[in-house]
């Protein structure tokens, strides 16, 4: 067996004491940046995008249902295709289109429903924010006297 040489030790160069560094602090964000999440993190605008959002989920989830309630809505009086009931319904269209038949039709869907849910929910927070800007405030004592007070006046108008 042949012997080895002993492994030199590596020639380094002096190194300089570590010293700790101050905290580096990231630096801030682009201007632009800025703006935008300033722009985003107002309510109504928060609103309007997260109702959007929630609509497009909504009609995604349900999108096998509503998929479904074409199909049995278009069948004509002879066809009997889709007359069973609603899971074995599901199971067929499963099996004969797969994940592309739950979801065919939602991309329409979705563009017709994001706009109109980003509005509607935004709106109602806008206009719940400038109707009452300090509902947190009410006491459930004023809250009930003005609801009697509603009652009272549609019940003195009421034939």
């Amino acid at each position: 067996m042949g012997s080895r040489a002993p492994a030199e030790a590596p020639t380094s160069q002096p190194q300089a004491p570590l010293t700790m560094s101050p905290l580096i602090t990231p630096e801030p964000p682009p201007p632009r940046f800025s703006q935008f999440r300033e722009t985003i993190g107002q309510p109504v605008v928060a609103s309007f995008i997260g109702g959007g959002i929630a609509g497009a989920v909504s009609r995604t989830v349900v999108s096998p249902l509503e998929r479904l309630k074409i199909l049995y809505q278009v069948q004509s009086a002879g066809r009997n295709e889709y007359k069973m009931p609603i899971y074995k319904a599901l199971a067929k269209m499963w099996r004969e289109e797969g994940w592309r038949g739950f979801m065919a039709g939602n991309g329409t869907n979705c563009i017709r429903i994001v706009p109109y849910s980003a509005v509607q929910f935004g709106a109602y927070n806008f206009y719940k924010r400038v109707s009452s800007p300090n509902i947190a405030s009410w006491h459930a004592e004023e809250h009930r006297g003005s609801v009697s007070w509603a009652g009272a006046q549609h019940l003195r108008k009421s034939p």
